[in-house]
C-alpha cells in the first residue's frame, strides 16, 4: 500500500486560485453596504479554510485491490478492474483515470450524504496532481502493475489513430 499527496506545484496553483478569488472582488467592495461585507468575508474565510484543508487532505492510496481517493470530506474507492481509461479531464486540464459512477464506492467523512450523481456519467480520479510525470514515476509503475488493461487500451487507441 502506497500513499501519494499532491505536489508542491499543485499546492501553489490552489493557493494562487484562492488569492485570485479573494482579490477579484475587492475593487467592487467599496460600493457594498456594510451589511453585505460581512457575508462576503465570511464566504471568503470559509473558502480559504476549505482550500487549506484540501491541500492537506487530498491524497490517493494505491494497493492491490484498487485506489482510494481522498478529498475534502469524502473518499472514494474503486477496484482496478472497474477503471475505464486513462485520459485528460477537459474541465480540470489534468490527466487521470475515468471510472463509471456505478462502480464508485463513496464515503463521506463529515456528513451522512448520498453521492451526487452530477451531470457526468464517469467519475475522474486525477493523477497528474500527485506526480508531475506520473507515467514515468513510481505511481505510474504501480498502476501498470495492477491495471495493465488501461495501458493496453491506450496503445490500441494510439495505433488506431496512427492508421487513420
Amino acid at each position: 500500500m502506497k500513499e501519494y499527496r499532491i505536489t508542491l506545484q499543485y499546492q501553489r496553483q490552489l493557493a494562487s486560485k484562492a488569492f485570485f478569488f479573494l482579490f477579484a472582488g475587492f475593487p467592487a467592495l467599496y460600493q457594498l453596504s456594510p451589511c453585505l461585507l460581512l457575508p462576503y468575508f465570511g464566504f471568503f474565510i470559509i473558502g480559504v479554510i476549505l482550500a487549506i484543508v484540501d491541500i492537506y487532505e487530498q491524497r490517493i492510496v494505491i494497493n492491490q485491490q484498487g485506489i482510494m481517493y481522498y478529498g475534502v470530506g469524502f473518499a472514494i474507492e474503486v477496484e482496478w478492474k472497474n477503471f475505464l481509461k486513462i485520459d485528460a479531464d477537459v474541465l480540470l486540464g489534468e490527466e487521470g483515470l475515468f471510472v463509471s459512477r456505478s462502480h464508485v464506492i463513496a464515503k463521506f467523512q463529515y456528513f451522512n450524504l448520498k453521492p451526487y450523481k452530477g451531470f457526468r456519467e464517469k467519475f475522474f480520479v486525477p493523477l497528474s496532481r500527485f506526480q508531475k510525470n506520473w507515467r514515468d514515476s513510481e505511481l505510474g509503475q504501480q498502476i501498470k502493475q495492477y491495471a495493465p488493461h488501461l495501458f493496453e487500451k491506450e496503445k490500441s487507441v494510439q495505433s488506431a489513430e496512427s492508421v487513420d
